[in-house]
């Protein structure tokens, strides 16, 4: 199972969150580029709405896209994906093949 020639047509940055301790600002999270890989993107034409438990009053909304890239071991807990201007969260992996490739089900938040 092996990427066809042109399937990985677009271009993504994972990255790493790191959490630093600031003296002044306590805890820092940022977001260092960890690896810029090929992809094939396979977005969802529709938004889907997210409960939100902390307040009922805002709606979140949540874009759906799945993403394949060849194999790597990714942290989906720690890792985001940027693509096009758009940051998205990792809620899902699956392995394709045996260690070929990895499809990351993601979702693009509007609150980001």
């Amino acid at each position: 199972m092996t990427f066809a020639a042109g399937d990985l047509d677009r271009i993504i940055t994972l990255q790493q969150r790191t959490v630093t301790r600031d003296s002044l600002l306590g805890e820092v999270v940022t977001w260092p580029d960890l690896a810029t890989v090929r992809a094939q993107v396979i977005e969802s034409s529709a938004p889907v709405a997210v409960n939100n438990a902390a307040s009922d009053a805002v709606q979140l909304y949540a874009r759906p896209h799945k993403i394949r890239i060849r194999f790597r071991v990714l942290d989906k807990a720690s890792v985001r994906i940027s693509y096009g201007g758009r940051l998205l969260r990792i809620t899902g992996t699956a392995e394709l093949g045996r260690r070929e490739r990895i499809e990351l089900a993601c979702e693009e938040w509007a609150h980001e």
